[in-house]
């Protein structure tokens, strides 16, 4: 009867209780250090960002989610984000300082590739106005006036209207020549059409 049993099958049998009890040792042996090495893994993970980091990041990450889902829903209104309530609900979760470093986090991180990532950059930085400093501002003009995709001269006409204190003279000089060229523009295509 064995005899009819095929070969492979009698390995099977021979060898399932085999590997049974040698999976068991192995996993005594190696399980305690294979769960050191995944929470020394974590701990180092989370070693390369401070807990105020992470969830400054965190923080930063579901602003922008909330803000391109609104604005694929809604389209290009630009800044109408102010009064959305899942936005409000975000933004009051949060201190000062805590607000502070979510600006600074959403200079550092906001790429502007499209006219719809301009809008959504700058509807978070109208909604964090308040936390913006000197600096940042430099930052927002440095990194994004040469980006023909980013609209910076109207958000700083906001600066200027509700925080005029932020403009240093070059972002005030950078804006009053935007501002001259959009308004030559509308002259001349005025002209055209009379």
């Amino acid at each position: 009867m064995i005899e009819q049993i095929p070969q492979f099958v009698k390995g099977f049998l021979v060898g399932l209780p085999i590997w049974g009890v040698l999976g068991w040792f192995i996993n005594r042996i190696l399980g305690p250090s294979v769960d050191e090495l995944g929470i020394r893994i974590k701990k180092w993970t989370l070693g390369q960002f401070s807990r105020d980091e992470y969830s400054t990041y965190v923080a930063y990450t579901k602003l922008e989610r909330t803000l391109s889902e609104l604005h694929k829903s809604q389209g290009h209104s630009r800044f109408s984000y102010k009064n959305n309530h899942d936005v409000n609900l975000i933004i009051k979760k949060y201190n000062a300082k805590q607000l502070r470093d979510i600006t600074r986090t959403w200079i550092e991180h906001g790429h502007i590739w499209s006219y719809a990532e301009g809008d959504i950059f700058f509807a978070g930085m109208e909604l964090l106005m308040q936390y913006l400093t000197k600096e940042n501002l430099d930052e927002v003009v440095r990194k994004h006036k040469e980006n023909n995709q980013a609209n910076v001269w109207p958000f700083l006409e906001k600066v200027e209207e509700e925080r005029p204190e932020l403009l240093s003279a070059s972002i005030l000089s950078y804006l009053r020549d935007e501002q001259r060229k959009y308004e030559a523009k509308r002259a001349g295509s005025r002209q055209k059409d009379e």
